[in-house]
């Protein structure tokens, strides 16, 4: 028995830890109709909901931050943003991303295991039956 009590101490320190780790970032770009977001991540809930303007915002929360690697970029084409756990300590680390996509911006969402929320979009989403897109 005290062997299972020390156990659930180390796991409640493990989780007190990772929630004080948590970081908040907020992204903002230009974009103009026609261009392209790209977001690549993986095990994080992702929501996407289309807005008014030209302003492309990406806010961030990611839980034990250290525990990721995000890289950002924005060209004529589109914006870029990836965001990976790495590989030791990326088990720990929990994402959520909330997009707001202006109208006339399309989205590539390359995805690994997320929850994914629409809210207030008019499109249609192809899903291959595997999951998986052809290459």
């Amino acid at each position: 028995m005290h062997k299972l009590d020390g156990l659930w101490k180390l796991v409640n320190t493990a989780a007190a830890v990772r929630d004080v780790a948590q970081e908040q970032r907020a992204y903002r770009w230009q974009v103009a109709r026609g261009m392209t977001f790209y977001l690549h991540t993986q095990a994080a809930q992702v929501s996407v909901a289309r807005i008014a303007g030209d302003e492309l915002q990406v806010d961030v929360t990611l839980q034990a931050s250290f525990g990721w690697r995000v890289a950002h970029d924005q060209d004529d084409v589109g914006v870029y943003l990836v965001a990976q756990r790495r590989a030791l300590l990326g088990s720990l680390a929990g994402g959520r991303f909330v997009v707001r996509a202006p109208m006339g911006l399309r989205l590539a969402l390359r995805l690994e295991r997320c929850q994914l929320c629409l809210d207030d979009l008019s499109a249609t989403a192809i899903i291959p039956a595997d999951g998986l897109w052809p290459s």
